[in-house]
């Protein structure tokens, strides 16, 4: 945002109305969406969209184990593990 306001400094500096005229209205997007409330929901959907995968990868490991299949059982724990490990990251982007 203070990139904006330096840019619309200076094009109005220059006597420059057109760029003057779009950088402010870029400045009113910035400001109108790019809120720290909305980057907690994006975050916060985030991670219920990484929870809702944990909870599929673990019925997916739970239904290989019955199988007995060793593959599987290996196949469906690394994508569980996996699932796991983007659940925390969007947790912890969460908490940033």
């Amino acid at each position: 945002m203070l990139l904006v306001t330096q840019q619309i400094e200076y094009a109005e500096a220059h006597g420059n109305s057109a760029q003057t005229s779009g950088l402010k209205k870029a400045l009113s997007e910035i400001e109108e969406h790019c809120t720290n409330a909305n980057l907690t929901a994006e975050r916060q959907e985030k991670v219920r969209e990484k929870q809702s995968k944990v909870t599929e990868r673990e019925a997916d490991l739970r239904e290989a184990q019955a199988s007995g299949s060793a593959k599987k059982i290996a196949r469906q724990q690394a994508k569980h593990e996996s699932a796991k490990q983007e659940l925390k990251a969007a947790q912890d982007a969460l908490s940033e």
